[in-house]
């Protein structure tokens, strides 16, 4: 349902997952994009999902809207590498602000 939206999305989507390394990334979506994509059905636009080695966790309670970014994400061999070695929270909430957070722990040295 909503994978040629995150498709339209994609190449800002990737340089914005290499920056989480360094510090949160936002990017505020256009919600006709999305409204578009529900042909008037009612859908929960807001997610709250964990990527741990590019695999989503908790599966089988995401939304379509989830699991249509994540298939997109996979996709891309560039950002499958990156995400297989990543751990990354993505969040959306009811404005369409998609916020990127890498949480993976950094490398002990020493």
């Amino acid at each position: 349902m909503f994978v040629h939206v995150w498709r339209k999305y994609l190449p800002v989507i990737k340089i914005l997952l290499k920056k989480s390394v360094a510090e949160d990334q936002l990017l505020t979506l256009s919600s006709i994009d999305f409204l578009r994509a529900t042909g008037g059905r009612k859908v929960k636009f807001t997610f709250d999902a964990q990527l741990v080695n590019g695999k989503l966790s908790h599966s089988d309670k995401q939304t379509t809207l989830i699991r249509d970014l994540v298939l997109i994400l996979q996709e891309d061999e560039t950002i499958k590498k990156f995400i297989t070695e990543q751990s990354i929270l993505l969040t959306m909430d009811n404005n369409f602000l998609l916020r990127i957070k890498n949480t993976t722990a950094p490398v002990q040295t020493g």
